[in-house]
């Protein structure tokens, strides 16, 4: 509790704590970070959230999400009768929409032939901002890749899991067509 304190008060105070806490209870750390184009904190999905100018915010669908976090979240619902299934989705989903912000500075719902491609190619050399050894989801030190290269097996799962969610997001049209 105390931690999690110093750490939501650490400009104020002029202090940061710069060790590690696991907890189980997410909630003893800052619920929300905002991840800003080229300058972003890595933080899982449950701890995501996106500046409005890369959110997706202006979509039309069949779906009640206000922006492409809720899209995400309500593609990744659909599977939660499928435990492992959700977990592999949300763990490509993660790795895609930060790289989308940080890396690209664009929405998911925005992103073209050519941000696709160059995911494509970043999921063979992830940048070492991205990649960090096994950490608590609510650590400071987690990161959406692990430091050893994703095998080729990996990759091509990975872009498969992408196509699913993008092939669903344009079925409920919060996406116009699936890049």
């Amino acid at each position: 509790m105390l931690v999690s304190w110093l750490r939501r008060h650490a400009r104020s105070i002029g202090c940061t704590v710069t060790f590690d806490i696991k907890t189980a209870d997410p909630l003893a750390l800052p619920v929300k970070q905002t991840v800003e184009a080229g300058r972003g904190t890595l933080v899982p999905l449950e701890r995501l959230a996106v500046p409005r100018a890369h959110s997706g915010a202006q979509a039309f669908a069949y779906v009640r999400a206000r922006h492409d976090l809720d899209a995400v979240r309500a593609y990744l619902h659909r599977h939660s009768a499928q435990q492992a299934t959700q977990l592999a989705y949300r763990r490509e989903l993660e790795r895609l929409l930060p790289w989308a912000t940080v890396e690209r500075g664009t929405a998911l719902s925005s992103m073209s032939v050519e941000d696709c491609k160059a995911y494509n190619a970043f999921l063979a050399a992830p940048s070492s901002a991205f990649c960090g050894a096994p950490a608590s989801r609510t650590s400071g030190r987690w990161r959406p890749f692990a430091p050893d290269a994703l095998s080729p097996e990996s990759q091509r799962y990975a872009v498969r899991a992408i196509l699913a969610a993008f092939a669903w997001l344009e079925q409920v049209r919060y996406l116009a067509g699936n890049p």
